[in-house]
């Protein structure tokens, strides 16, 4: 567990963000392409990616990324910012001892990334290297999607936004994924993570993004003290699509499941995930949802995640492929298709 405490001088600057930047997001998607079994979301779209990439934009962001480890954290290094170029000064920018710090943190892989990362601290050169290499490869990646990729960011920020207004920070933080979790009295964010470490926050204040590509929630600690942590989490699916949903959908599944079901899982997919949220959208009592949740869960289209005593719902991939016309997985499609595969 990795908690993260919010004075009181935190909580007055926490700061929601519509998106990383598509440099950073070209970078998380790496792990992505490299991960055996992706999940439904992003199995199709990685198999045609790894198709279709070109071998020399491959070949040289592959010889910065770790193939043993994980890869270093750009946006720990540059903060979250909306444009290409924005990341780019600001790695350039970055002090030598920042990308030091995560040379230092990846030398426990024998990788043979660690050899031009190594240099990226003190060699002008190696950063432009990699920030062309990255280009590229975003390029090939996101191609001219990235219009489509930050309007799907940007509805999710609507819908927070929306939500902090009547819900308050908890329960937005919370709802983000449901690996987070907020403890009201005493102003504490915790990832339900393998790793097990503390911070105060001290006043440095808090940036939350959502990632088209992040495969987990993650908090990205700079080195400077008063810089903010950087808190990005996966754009579900269900978060993503949300303002696309036809209610059509809704009547044509309300047929099958019934009423109350159907408006449920649609609730679900807005980001509405409690019993109280999803009695509101029913309009039925927090009883009989319980009631119908049961019934979901065995028919593996949600599944339920206890916090702080109370259930948060969340749609399992067969619930994504109802509320979806067309299923999951696809994601932004390559800009060219030249040759095999993904070296990794």
């Amino acid at each position: 567990m990795i908690s993260f405490h919010l004075t009181p001088a935190d909580l007055t600057k926490v700061r929601f963000v519509p998106t990383i930047g598509p440099l950073a997001e070209a970078w998380e998607s790496i792990a992505v392409l490299r991960e055996p079994h992706p999940g439904r979301r992003w199995l199709a779209w990685r198999d045609r990616m790894r198709r279709s990439l070109a071998a020399p934009d491959e070949l040289e962001i592959n010889s910065f990324a770790s193939r043993t480890g994980c890869l270093f954290d750009l946006v720990g290094v540059t903060g979250p910012a909306p444009t290409a170029a924005g990341t780019a000064a600001a790695f350039l920018d970055a002090p030598a001892e920042r990308l030091r710090a995560e040379v230092d943190h990846l030398s426990r892989f024998a990788d043979p990334s660690l050899t031009r990362l190594g240099r990226m601290p003190t060699s002008d050169a190696e950063r432009r290297a990699f920030l062309r290499a990255l280009h590229r490869y975003a390029h090939g990646l996101i191609g001219d999607e990235w219009t489509k990729i930050e309007s799907h960011l940007s509805a999710d920020l609507r819908a927070r936004t929306a939500e902090l207004a009547t819900d308050g920070l908890g329960q937005v933080l919370q709802r983000l994924h449901g690996t987070v979790g907020w403890d009201q009295r005493t102003s504490t964010l915790t990832l339900d993570q393998s790793a097990d470490d503390a911070l105060n926050l001290g006043g440095r204040g808090l940036v939350v993004a959502p990632s088209y590509f992040a495969a987990r929630v993650s908090g990205h600690i700079p080195l400077e003290p008063d810089a903010p942590l950087v808190l990005t989490y996966p754009l579900a699916r269900d978060v993503d699509a949300a303002e696309s949903y036809p209610s059509p959908r809704v009547a044509d599944l309300a047929g099958v499941l019934g009423a109350t079901r159907a408006t449920m899982l649609a609730a679900i997919a807005r980001g509405q995930r409690t019993q109280r949220d999803l009695a509101s959208a029913a309009g039925t009592t927090t009883v009989a949802i319980s009631q119908h949740a049961a019934k979901l869960r065995a028919a593996g289209l949600i599944t339920t995640v206890r916090r702080d005593g109370r259930a948060h719902h969340f749609l399992t991939d067969v619930g994504e492929a109802l509320m979806v016309p067309g299923g999951a997985g696809e994601g932004p499609r390559p800009r060219r298709a030249t040759r095999r595969g993904w070296s990794g």
